[in-house]
């Protein structure tokens, strides 16, 4: 799966084969088990699974080759009548030193059956459609992550392409999980209240991502550009940014966001 864009800070790697069952088991916890909202009636948390893959184009390609190559995907999920899996490319807008990789390939799956069936089923019939993707461009990184929303899109076509931000956001020594999850859903309201229009997940690290360097990492979405802008005015001249301090600064430090286009290549509601 350019630009030259990665995340040092949308990627940190780690050796998986020795500890895939306790990262699993510690980002669920992180999740689910500490959280003291399940106890307050709150609506349950529906796990998403994300797969993130860090990619440059090979000498001699360009994104119309990638283009080309994403028609033929497509034309084999429609053959195989796979309707579970949706993906994005991200191109980056803004980045920084430590981001080297021209795009990022995103999917998710509605749940993790879904996602294993689906990895078996492209591995099984795929017939060289990978050989030839791997002919056009190399990604470095390949990691999963489980995702958990806290402020979906609503009133607003989410199939299209969009904006999207990602911080990497690391916990203050001895902050469990539940203060930052009830942290998040104060700051959701908030934005409810203000009229945003973004859309918050945060990304647990699973597979092949992830480390010591952050605990998860915050994803915002937003239909367009204006919807950025608006909600940069409401942080800033608006105030909101006081709000997002006193909930915030106590708990957990986040990097600064690397925002990239998103454009849609395959869509289902992953969270329906």
């Amino acid at each position: 799966m350019g630009y030259r864009c990665i995340a040092g800070s949308d990627y940190k790697g780690v050796n998986m084969k020795k500890k895939i069952a306790t990262l699993f088991a510690s980002a669920l916890l992180t999740i689910l088990g500490t959280s003291s909202v399940f106890a307050q009636g709150s609506p349950p948390w529906v796990i998403v699974p994300v797969d993130m893959w860090a990619c440059t184009l090979n000498d001699g390609k360009d994104m119309e080759d990638l283009d080309d190559w994403i028609e033929k995907f497509n034309e084999w999920a429609d053959e195989q009548e796979d309707d579970t899996y949706a993906f994005w490319t991200l191109t980056p807008s803004y980045w920084g030193p430590n981001q080297q990789f021209d795009y990022l390939w995103l999917g998710a799956w509605p749940n993790g059956n879904a996602m294993g069936q689906g990895w078996d089923l492209w591995n099984a019939t795929n017939d060289g459609l990978m050989d030839e993707y791997q002919s056009i461009a190399s990604c470095q990184v390949h990691g999963n992550f489980a995702s958990a929303a806290y402020r979906l899109p609503t009133g607003i076509d989410n199939s299209g392409n969009g904006v999207i931000t990602i911080s990497d956001c690391k916990r203050h020594h001895g902050v469990p999980g539940s203060a930052v999850d009830a942290a998040m859903r104060q700051w959701a309201d908030t934005l409810d209240e203000s009229g945003s229009n973004a859309a918050i997940y945060h990304w647990y690290p699973v597979f092949g991502g992830g480390g010591a360097e952050f605990d998860y990492k915050q994803a915002t979405s937003y239909q367009n550009y204006a919807d950025v802008g608006a909600d940069y005015e409401r942080m800033g001249n608006g105030g909101l940014f006081r709000r997002n301090q006193e909930l915030f600064d106590h708990l957990v430090a986040c990097d600064a966001a690397r925002v990239y286009n998103a454009q849609s290549r395959r869509f289902i509601n992953v969270r329906p």
